[in-house]
C-alpha cells in the first residue's frame, strides 16, 4: 500500500514537472515571430582567387526561415538557408559551367545550411543583437560543421542580418575548376550574406 502511494506521488511529481517545463518553453517563444528570407533585396555573394585574377559571384532565389524576437533576441529552431546550386552565377558563362559541374547541380540541386544552435546577445534597445550560429553545411551530399557570427537588426516586421565566413572546397571533396590545367581556383571561398527577412502573416 505504501509502495503504491509513493509511486503515485512520484508519477504526480513527474507530470507537474513536465507540465511546468512545457509551459515555460512555450512562454519563452510566445513573442517570437517567424521570418522568411526575402530574395530581394537580400545579397548573398561569394568570392575567391584564381591563378590570374579574383572573381565574385552571387546566389539567386535563396530561401530561408527563422523564428526570432527582436525585443529580447530570443530565437527558436529550425533555422535553414537553402541555395539553388544551379543559380550561382559569376557573370562568366564558361566559369559558371565549370562551377555547376563541380557542384553536380543536375544531381544535387541545392546547398543547405541548417542551424543546431543560435545564441544572441542584445547590444542595444533598438533591436540590434550579436549572434553566434552553429550548424551544418551540406554540399553535394557531404555535410560539415559550419559556425559563424551574425549581426541582426530587428524590427517587428523585418530583420536585417549580416555575416561573413570562409568555406574550403576540399572539405566537401570538391575539385576546383581549371582551364587547360593552368588557371586554377583557390580552395578558400569567402561568403558574404546581407539578408532581409520579412515577417510571415499569421
Amino acid at each position: 500500500m505504501r509502495f503504491r502511494m509513493n509511486k503515485r506521488l512520484f508519477l504526480r511529481r513527474r507530470f507537474f514537472s513536465a507540465l511546468f517545463f512545457l509551459i515555460f518553453s512555450l512562454s519563452a517563444s510566445v513573442h517570437a515571430s517567424v521570418y522568411s528570407l526575402s530574395d530581394q533585396p537580400s545579397r548573398i555573394s561569394f568570392s575567391g582567387k584564381s591563378t590570374l585574377h579574383a572573381f565574385e559571384g552571387h546566389a539567386h532565389q535563396v530561401r530561408g526561415r527563422i523564428q526570432y524576437d527582436p525585443k529580447t533576441g530570443e530565437s527558436a529552431l529550425p533555422l535553414e538557408i537553402e541555395i539553388p546550386s544551379a543559380l550561382l552565377e559569376t557573370e562568366n558563362a564558361g566559369r559558371d559551367r565549370g562551377m555547376h559541374q563541380m557542384f553536380e547541380s543536375s544531381r544535387f540541386d541545392k546547398l543547405l545550411w541548417s542551424a543546431d544552435h543560435l545564441e544572441c546577445t542584445p547590444l542595444s534597445g533598438r533591436g540590434l543583437a550579436a549572434c553566434k550560429a552553429e550548424g551544418r553545411l551540406r554540399i553535394r551530399g557531404i555535410e560539415r560543421p559550419l559556425s559563424f557570427l551574425v549581426q541582426i537588426q530587428g524590427h517587428p516586421d523585418e530583420l536585417k542580418t549580416e555575416s561573413h565566413f570562409f568555406i574550403s572546397l576540399k572539405d566537401f571533396q570538391l575539385k576546383p575548376p581549371s582551364v587547360l590545367g593552368v588557371i586554377r581556383v583557390s580552395d578558400l571561398i569567402k561568403v558574404d550574406i546581407q539578408a532581409v527577412w520579412k515577417r510571415e502573416s499569421l
